[in-house]
């Protein structure tokens, strides 16, 4: 009796670990989130979008090659969760895609390596909504890629087709925000043949 209530205590102070350790989580993402409502205008993030698409393009010599997202952040000072929100509608839309697992083959795969590579792509799925944060390594699709190389397609052109950039309407930035008009900008403008666009606009913005 003695041990099944010292069993019944461990499993009640495990369960209330887990809940407080993921209700944490919850709310730094929605700190961060409103964070980024707060410091970046619809604008800026219309903008940051365009500008990412075009260094894809700008760096992509052949189809599906991945490139890594680190030198387009560096200089930016954006936060992790800022990050995010920019890619995430590049990735919803099919615009970007993330490094696929590498394959193994059928003789070689069992039921248990099966099982693995699920479940580790459900965990990372379900942390990221936790912990936003965008992947390390992206492609552009395909279609994008030869619309923008061969077609001479704008990133912005490509952007607004796509219903990332809405003219004239709010933007959205994930499950659970959205953006109106706001007078926060932030530096924006670079171009990656390193040549500065006009148009860029600036604000002090403290993350």
């Amino acid at each position: 009796m003695i041990y099944e209530e010292r069993l019944f205590q461990i499993l009640m102070l495990w369960i209330g670990i887990v809940v407080a350790f993921f209700g944490l989580l919850l709310v730094f993402r929605i700190v961060g989130l409103a964070r980024v409502r707060k410091n970046f205008s619809k604008a800026d993030m219309d903008k940051l979008r365009e500008e990412l698409v075009d260094y894809m393009s700008a760096k992509s010599r052949n189809r599906r090659q991945l490139l890594p997202l680190k030198p387009f952040w560096k200089g930016r000072h954006l936060t992790r969760t800022a990050r995010w929100v920019v890619v995430r509608p590049l990735l919803r839309e099919g615009i970007l895609w993330e490094e696929a697992p590498v394959p193994t083959s059928k003789a070689s795969q069992d039921n248990t390596d099966v099982i693995v590579q699920v479940s580790t792509s459900r965990a990372e799925i379900f942390m990221r909504w936790w912990v936003p944060r965008p992947p390390p390594k992206v492609y552009l699709s395909d279609l994008d890629w030869e619309a923008m190389k061969h077609g001479h397609l704008s990133a912005r052109k490509l952007l607004e087709d796509r219903n990332v950039i809405i003219v004239g309407h709010g933007t959205h930035l994930g499950d659970d925000i959205h953006y109106d008009a706001s007078t926060h900008t932030t530096t924006v403008g670079r171009d990656y043949n390193h040549v500065e666009t006009s148009g860029g606009s600036r604000a002090d913005v403290h993350m």
